[in-house]
């Protein structure tokens, strides 16, 4: 398996995942958990070319793991630019639920730039619905049902 830094990458994971689905003939659900920009972002070293390529403006001191996380997420972006990729080509309906669990633990950024709020982004797509582009404010445990119903796999209870 491919690594980048100390976990599976996520090109690696996005590679399974297209595997899987070109091979299945049946329906398919696949529930991924990558680890590259989990953490801990400590165990890696911000690269020279980082800094000119992650920024507009280098960071202050004490920022490598903001550095270490924004190169991780760089890769996260490429991972579901890929996957809506390779999901908009399937000749059967396909639909991604991508979310974050938690803000990164960098407590040194943060004393720096200040705390983050708790909320993590998510996104629902379906290369055969139309899905409002509406920011939700969910609980974590509210999210599958947002989507199923986004994509019509279950009903609303709202009538």
């Amino acid at each position: 398996m491919q690594r980048y830094g100390p976990y599976i990458s996520d090109a690696a994971v996005t590679a399974k995942i297209m595997d899987v689905l070109t091979k299945a003939r049946e329906p398919v659900f696949i529930f991924a958990i990558t680890m590259e920009n989990h953490g801990p972002l400590h165990l890696e070293r911000v690269a020279p070319s980082d800094i000119n390529e992650l920024y507009s403006v280098p960071p202050p001191p004490g920022c490598d793991d903001l550095t270490i996380y924004l190169r991780h997420i760089r890769n996260a972006d490429r991972m579901v630019a890929d996957l809506r990729r390779g999901l908009e080509q399937c000749e059967r309906p396909a639909s991604l639920c991508w979310y974050g669990d938690h803000v990164p633990i960098m407590p040194v950024v943060y004393k720096i730039f200040g705390k983050p709020g708790r909320d993590v982004e998510y996104v629902c797509w379906s290369n055969q619905h139309k899905m409002q582009s509406r920011h939700h404010n969910l609980d974590a445990n509210d999210l599958a049902v947002h989507w199923l119903r986004a994509i019509d796999l279950i009903k609303s209870d709202h009538h």
